[in-house]
């Protein structure tokens, strides 16, 4: 648990527009990380993301000390703590430390401080994260945002973004979109579709995935098991046509890939 005198110290840190004058950084660091997936809201979403997402992405940290970071986010004790959900809400833990890769990876998509041998382990780590991960709940009344699957959508859109990523990286991280976005248990309602459609279309605009990819794409995404029995095979089709209409409004929005937005509406309108 955090003390009241540390919180006292984040708050009076966002109420100076995060500055961190005279105080120890890595200290700092340490503690928010320590209750990153902290079980009140206030604290986890609107005190510790925000004040240590500041910390990591203005020029505080050297390169070494950022990638250090990236490591331990992507740990056992963060990224990988109790896959298993042995602890009640652990996914807090998991979801939040997502949200600060996030950063790191925009950071280093902007600033390269990060070396990209380390984000290319990163992406290796992440995905075998996101295959994992079971806990699909978006939201809780008592404890607020989850949201595993949807703050993952915001890795994969910094991942798609990175140049050093090719053709083969991306269709990768595409298909574990659409295995996971066509699990069998749970109907997504949170905006996961829309955060995954964000994610989707930074891949598609830069241009190196082929057409016959993404309509293959497409078509299986679009398919459904009919041997599924009719719970599940209701959520798989509503996961699936929710995310594929997600992507399609994005297109449009975009005035994007004529051919692949009639594609997509080929399936929506049958």
């Amino acid at each position: 648990m955090m003390d009241k005198k540390t919180i006292d110290t984040l708050k009076t840190i966002q109420k100076s527009g995060y500055a961190f004058v005279g105080k120890d950084k890595h200290w700092l660091a340490k503690v928010m990380l320590d209750n990153i997936g902290h079980k009140e809201s206030a604290i986890r979403d609107d005190l510790i993301y925000p004040t240590l997402a500041h910390l990591f992405y203005e020029d505080h940290f050297k390169e070494e000390a950022l990638e250090n970071y990236l490591d331990t986010l992507l740990g056992s004790d963060y990224l990988f703590y109790d896959m298993e959900n042995q602890s009640e809400n652990s996914v807090l833990r998991r979801s939040f430390s997502a949200l600060q890769i996030v950063v790191l990876l925009d950071l280093h998509r902007n600033k390269h401080v990060i070396a990209d041998s380390k984000i290319h382990q990163a992406f290796e780590r992440f995905l075998d994260y996101f295959e994992k991960e079971k806990v699909f709940k978006g939201y809780d009344e008592k404890i607020g945002w989850m949201h595993a699957i949807a703050h993952s959508a915001d890795v994969f859109d910094q991942f798609l973004r990175i140049k050093t990523f090719k053709a083969e990286h991306l269709e990768r991280m595409f298909e574990a979109v659409r295995v996971k976005m066509k699990q069998e248990t749970h109907l997504f309602k949170y905006n996961e579709d829309r955060r995954m459609a964000v994610a989707l279309m930074s891949g598609i605009k830069r241009n190196i995935l082929s057409e016959t990819f993404l309509k293959s794409w497409v078509d299986e995404v679009a398919t459904i098991n009919t041997k599924l029995s009719l719970p599940k095979r209701m959520c798989v089709q509503n996961n699936a046509r929710n995310l594929l209409s997600a992507l399609y409004f994005a297109l449009v929005k975009k005035e994007s890939h004529p051919s692949l937005r009639d594609h997509i509406e080929s399936h929506l309108t049958q």
